[in-house]
């Protein structure tokens, strides 16, 4: 936490928020509003898992949808094949 609108830090920090599937939450304005996010993204879970399929070499995007329930998906958007 930083009692600043912007550290140094910040762009890296988002970075690998997004690079990681997770968020990143400026505290330093509406702090309640990120707590309240992060004891959301914290309250549960599943472990997805699947069969890498046969393609080329490289990145490949990863897309996880909900179907039948409200929520937030927080994922890695690719991998390396």
């Amino acid at each position: 936490m930083t009692q600043a609108d912007y550290h140094s830090l910040e762009v890296g920090l988002q970075q690998v928020a997004e690079d990681t599937g997770g968020f990143y939450a400026r505290t330093h304005l509406f702090p309640d509003q990120a707590m309240r996010r992060l004891e959301a993204a914290l309250s549960g879970f599943y472990v997805l898992t699947f069969e890498k399929p046969r393609l080329r070499p490289g990145t490949h995007r990863i897309e996880v949808d909900l179907v039948g329930r409200r929520g937030t998906v927080l994922a890695k958007s690719s991998y390396e094949g």
